[in-house]
């Protein structure tokens, strides 16, 4: 299962640099370090003009145990599945 996240550049941390996450390796860096997303998880991260994109790759039993971190991208991120991103 793949979904899509867009985090608001007004919700990103100030203690981060809009232009350094423009790096994909900043804006995977800002996943892991202030989102604590698993890295394992991680599909894709990319600074754009809509904000942070991230890309999700897990599946329900993925989550079954460890799900904090999904729980809060859930709540400060705009959010679709890949299936609804295919109509």
């Amino acid at each position: 299962m793949q979904e899509f996240f867009i985090i608001t550049k007004r919700k990103i941390s100030s203690e981060w640099s809009l232009n350094e996450l423009k790096d994909e390796y900043y804006a995977i860096e800002y996943c892991e370090q202030e989102l604590d997303i698993p890295e394992e998880f991680i599909g894709d991260a990319r600074m754009t003009n809509m904000g942070l994109e991230i890309m999700i790759e897990c599946d329900a039993e993925d989550l079954e145990y460890d799900n904090d971190w999904y729980m809060q991208l859930m709540r400060i991120a705009n959010h679709s599945s890949s299936s609804a991103l295919a109509s």
